[in-house]
């Protein structure tokens, strides 16, 4: 579905959606949001009124519990996960991602869209639960260690979003074989040779087996 959506543009007619989807820390302190020493929501709300965008924080499954004080009419939290509403339809929708060490990005590349990174963390994070690759080199967007530096890259984004477009493709070709939409197919394709597969071993036993015991019978 998000390869197939990759094509589709920003509809100008509604206002644009900013997806905030922080990761699960494991055991650690609930994820903060934007826990800056110069975080100024009023100053991130009027961003985004000014670029007629809207902020949607989607916490991870395990923290849905947690209240957030950051709210206002441009800032929304939706953490509902039923089929409308579920986190695939957020990505489709979402012309920004928001994230820090979570594979969700992995899936937005596929729409070559706009991803800032938050890893206020990340000494602590890389600690307790590791990281797969080098973080920088495989998370193609710009990295906000301050407030102020996450509203310059929303301002950056929601202006031109073709900037780091090359790095964001060239990391889908290094996370993605297969980017034609097709996943599901050649999925159903494979299954359907294996089933075929094990039924003729199946076959093959069975026939060895009543061969075997026909031989004992004539012995």
């Amino acid at each position: 579905m998000l390869f197939h959506t990759r094509r589709a543009s920003r509809q100008l007619s509604r206002p644009g959606v900013i997806l905030y989807a922080p990761t699960y820390r494991d055991g650690q302190e609930n994820t903060a949001l934007f826990p800056f020493s110069d975080t100024d929501v009023d100053a991130l709300s009027a961003l985004l009124r000014a670029h007629d965008f809207r902020l949607v924080i989607r916490r991870h499954v395990l923290e849905k519990h947690v209240a957030s004080r950051i709210v206002s009419d441009v800032i929304l939290h939706d953490d509902r996960d039923d089929l409308q509403n579920g986190l695939a339809g957020k990505l489709c929708a979402a012309d920004i991602l928001v994230t820090d060490y979570s594979s969700i990005y992995l899936d937005y590349l596929a729409l070559d869209r706009p991803i800032v990174f938050l890893p206020y963390d990340k000494n602590a994070y890389e600690k307790k639960r590791g990281l797969m690759y080098d973080y920088d080199t495989v998370t193609p967007g710009m990295k906000a260690y301050s407030f102020s530096q996450f509203l310059a890259a929303l301002r950056e984004y929601m202006t031109n979003p073709d900037t780091d477009g090359a790095a964001r493709r060239d990391a889908a070709r290094f996370f993605h074989a297969h980017q034609d939409g097709n996943a599901c197919q050649r999925i159903l394709t494979r299954a359907v040779d294996e089933f075929g597969r094990v039924k003729t071993a199946e076959r093959t036993f069975e026939s060895a087996v009543a061969k075997r015991e026909r031989q004992l019978w004539r012995s």
